[in-house]
């Protein structure tokens, strides 16, 4: 019996060292970062007018084995091969498609000027995870319609997340923040779609940030503490952000899924993977004996956008830091920004972060939207108090000028007598 809790206790502690931000597991996450980041950056320079989208999604995935397989090829101590592979398999998610579209071979779609893509991706390298997303416009002229709004309020979401997710947050907190950020450009969360804590092999940990606060029952409210690892995913849409609305389910096959919780392989793989058509019999079985989940490809209403930012984040003692995705990839689609925030408590995150909110929405004049009255007197009332200060700073230097002049002058009399 005693064997049996030593063991279990070495087992636990093996399963923190796992999880902790020491030197050798962040060298580990930042390599599967660089190859997330290329591979995200490589995929969004060729989508284009044309481009077929089963040949993105094999390019992503290309890219990132290519990647795993020219790092980290020393064996373990054990004599065993680190084990280095795809995390979340290439999903090109086109206008209404919400995401988990990895087609399969014999998919014909292509790219069209206007679309709103989503590429999403991600690889690990002995199950250290880095998995990044970001949205394109294909278009050559910088949008100005609902499109610039939904991109402008995915990105700013994403800025005020990052910004916000320090040690001691509230989860709950973090997401009525991306509501009131989509709120003010008009456009909706989209429902089911859960930012994660990432672990070892573990790519949807348990504590979670809703995307959509009408599933704060089902989301409990975490803290979140130094040391942990996110993905943090914000989905936005044009539509009402249900997913998925009724005549979109089951509109097209699920081709991504993940093994059980019960193992400790939790990654994704894709069925573009298993080349015969013999082992993907036994799918079907896997499914019905919950040993593979599924992981549908969702979509929102017929002719609305969809956008999404993704990005793998350390929160740290005193700071956090992306790895990939988000700031690392860039803006996000090619518009102008048009719409401007002025939720009060919105603007004094986004103010925080350089460029945050600054462009005036047409038609109204500057300094009248909330909050912009108050803080043009309280920059008055500033100016009057330097100004002030210099004023004293004057009448004492000038004094004290006096004070000398007329020492001297003592001195000169004292000299003549």
């Amino acid at each position: 019996m005693a064997a049996k809790k030593d063991k279990e206790k070495d087992k636990d502690e093996e399963n923190e060292q796992d999880n902790q931000l020491n030197a050798q597991n962040v060298e580990k996450y930042k390599a599967a970062a660089n190859i997330t980041q290329d591979a995200l950056n490589k995929v969004i320079a060729r989508v284009v007018p044309g481009a077929k989208v089963l040949e993105l999604a094999e390019l992503g995935d290309k890219l990132l084995l290519d990647g795993v397989a020219h790092t980290f090829n020393k064996k373990k101590d054990s004599g065993e091969q680190i084990e280095k592979g795809i995390a979340f398999p290439t999903s090109i998610a086109v206008n209404e498609c919400v995401g988990n579209n990895s087609p399969e071979e014999g998919d014909a779609r292509q790219i069209v000027e206007g679309d709103v893509v989503k590429i999403d991706l991600g690889c690990h390298i002995d199950g250290y995870i880095a998995s990044a997303a970001h949205t394109v416009i294909v278009s050559k002229e910088p949008l100005t319609d609902s499109r610039a709004d939904l991109i402008n309020a995915t990105h700013w979401a994403g800025e005020a997340v990052r910004h916000l997710l320090k040690v001691g947050a509230k989860t709950v907190d973090i997401s009525t923040v991306i509501k009131k950020v989509a709120d003010s450009y008009g456009v909706t969360c989209v429902e089911g779609v859960l930012s994660h804590q990432i672990k070892r092999f573990v790519i949807d940990a348990n504590k979670v940030i809703g995307n959509s606060l009408n599933l704060e029952r089902a989301v409990p409210d975490n803290i979140i503490e130094a040391g942990e690892v996110y993905c943090i995913d914000i989905v936005l849409s044009t539509g009402d952000g249900k997913n998925p609305p009724k005549e979109n389910q089951e509109r097209q096959k699920t081709t991504i899924f993940k093994r059980s919780v019960e193992n400790k392989y939790q990654l994704k793989l894709s069925l573009r993977h298993i080349e015969t058509k013999v082992p993907r019999v036994g799918i079907k079985d896997m499914i019905e004996h919950q040993m593979l989940e599924t992981y549908p490809v969702l979509f929102e209403k017929n002719g609305t956008f969809v956008a999404q930012v993704k990005y793998t984040i350390f929160v740290l003692p005193t700071k956090n830091e992306v790895i990939c995705g988000g700031q690392k990839t860039g803006r996000l689609g090619f518009v102008e920004e048009g719409t401007k925030i002025e939720d009060p408590s919105v603007l004094k995150i986004l103010e925080l972060i350089s460029g945050g909110g600054k462009k005036k929405k047409k038609g109204k004049k500057e300094g009248k939207g909330d909050g912009a009255e108050e803080k043009e007197k309280e920059k008055e009332e500033k100016k009057e108090e330097i100004k002030d200060e210099k004023v004293e700073d004057k009448e004492k230097e000038a004094d004290k000028e006096k004070e000398v002049d007329k020492e001297g002058g003592g001195k000169k009399k004292k000299k003549g007598k």
